[in-house]
């Protein structure tokens, strides 16, 4: 289970910050978005290892939506 769940242009900020941040060992996090070669190319902007999960969501099909905040304790939308 992640507790952050990220997506968009601001959500690469926030990746950054919170993939640096010096208490990542106390949370986990996703990011997601609309397009997986924006996901892979955020991965890669970043250099994410593997503990960061990626889900591919389409915030206008409410099941991909229920699947991806099932598992998320915090989601920010970006």
């Amino acid at each position: 289970m992640w507790n952050y769940w990220i997506a968009g242009y601001t959500g690469r900020l926030v990746t950054r910050y919170l993939y640096a941040h010096p208490q990542r060992s106390s949370f986990t996090f996703g990011i997601g978005g609309r397009s997986d070669s924006k996901l892979k190319a955020l991965r890669n902007e970043v250099n994410l290892d593997d503990s960061v999960e990626s889900v591919l969501v389409d915030v206008m099909i409410s099941d991909q939506v229920e699947r991806a905040v099932q598992c998320a304790k915090v989601i920010i939308n970006t």
